[in-house]
């Protein structure tokens, strides 16, 4: 299951007060409903104190395209262009300047890895999923499985990530999100609550276990193995 918004009311945010980081790492499960030759913003780090301070990962103003961006250089690297309708990971490791995204469609086993430069640290007050710290840029879709690192992970281990929604490596992790309900909860237990959501919507996610390995079932109160 995943987390469906219609509008940016039902979007997440946390303040988190980090300071600039040098080293991060973002996965997601995320899906478009519709085209609206607009920003659509899976998730945005940012200081909105500091102006045009940002890290973010949206589509561009072709509504489908995926780029990563920060405000250090402004220069966007385009990651994949969506098919409307279809489940996406995408998984960001920030290291400094450098980087790599890694990528695939649910219904390609193929994972496609795309290097990141002339990019650069960011002030980590803000913490955003489904918008931006520019109104209007919010997500028209769903998402699940979002996953956060204080550190840049390696690109073998962000396709490992892409096996289910909770972490695969528990070390360095500053906050995850499973989001197979509408919910504001860190299932880290790192204390990283959000606040929104209000109006999200329970909807079909992609074919990722929330565990891979022994079977479980996601129900409202939490996981429960199956015999």
């Amino acid at each position: 299951m995943a987390v469906r918004f219609t509008n940016e009311t039902q979007t997440y945010e946390r303040e988190v007060n980090l300071g600039v980081q040098s080293e991060y790492t973002l996965t997601c499960w995320v899906k478009l409903y519709s085209d609206r030759d607009y920003w659509n913003t899976l998730w945005c780090l940012a200081n909105p104190d500091l102006g045009d301070h940002f890290s973010l990962l949206q589509t561009d103003t072709t509504g489908t395209q995926v780029v990563f961006i920060t405000s250090t250089q402004y220069m966007e690297i385009p990651i994949v262009d969506m098919q409307i309708g279809t489940w996406y990971y995408i998984g960001i490791s920030m290291s400094g300047e450098t980087g790599v995204a890694v990528w695939r469609a649910e219904n390609d086993e193929n994972f496609y890895i795309v290097p990141i430069t002339n990019q650069g640290p960011i002030d980590h007050k803000l913490f955003q999923i489904g918008k931006s710290i520019y109104g209007g840029e919010w997500l028209d879709g769903a998402i699940t499985g979002v996953k956060w690192w204080s550190a840049a992970l390696t690109d073998t281990e962000l396709i490992a990530e892409a096996s289910q929604l909770a972490p695969v490596r528990n070390e360095d992790i500053r906050a995850y999100y499973l989001l197979t309900v509408p919910s504001t909860a860190d299932d880290s237990g790192n204390g990283f609550d959000l606040t929104g959501g209000t109006g999200a919507t329970e909807v079909p996610g992609p074919d990722v276990p929330v565990f891979f390995g022994p079977k479980y079932r996601v129900r409202g109160w939490g996981v429960i193995p199956i015999a």
